[in-house]
């Protein structure tokens, strides 16, 4: 039960308590995102959160440092920070982003299924996702986004279907 977890929330980790505690959450109980959405919020220039952004960004860097250490992979600032623009969504139109990206997921699920730290099946699907976002959104590099997508493992453990990788073909053709 999560009341087992303690502390509640660690201060150490201030604007990011929420995150940190569902991270160790994921340690010890099976988790999942679910699509419907149970609460709005308002975001304005004066919440806490925006008033707080870098604590917290730089806060959950930390959580995020000490979840890839529990995996079994040593990370620099530099994958810190690609890892981040992945999750993001915030995207560098370039071929070395794309295979620095591919490295990254791929080195990250060889490190989750040494250590078996989270559910192997989940954090290759998690990682494929993301790869194939990846890609797909640099579909204007040319057909090297395919091809590039198609050389990793990672395009393996996804299930796109067959209109959304067709779609995918035409876009990078289409930037020829």
């Amino acid at each position: 039960m999560i009341k087992t977890i303690e502390p509640k929330f660690d201060a150490a980790f201030i604007h990011a308590e929420d995150y940190e505690f569902f991270a160790r959450i994921t340690e010890k109980f099976e988790t999942a995102n679910i699509q419907q959405v149970l609460l709005n919020y308002r975001f304005h220039a004066g919440s806490v959160s925006a008033q707080n952004k870098n604590t917290q960004v730089n806060n959950s860097v930390l959580i995020k440092k000490r979840m890839f250490a529990k995996m079994g992979l040593e990370v620099t600032e530099t994958d810190l920070q690609l890892y981040q623009s992945i999750e993001q969504h915030e995207y560098v139109k370039s071929i070395n982003y794309l295979e620095h990206s591919k490295l990254l997921l791929e080195k990250m699920c060889a490190a989750n299924n040494s250590s078996g730290y989270m559910d192997k099946p989940f954090v290759q699907q998690y990682l494929a996702q993301l790869w194939f976002n990846v890609a797909y959104n640099l579909s204007a590099l040319g057909p090297v986004a395919l091809q590039t997508y198609k050389s990793s493992f990672l395009s393996t453990h996804i299930n796109t279907g067959p209109m959304l990788l067709f779609k995918f073909r035409i876009k990078t053709l289409l930037k020829r």
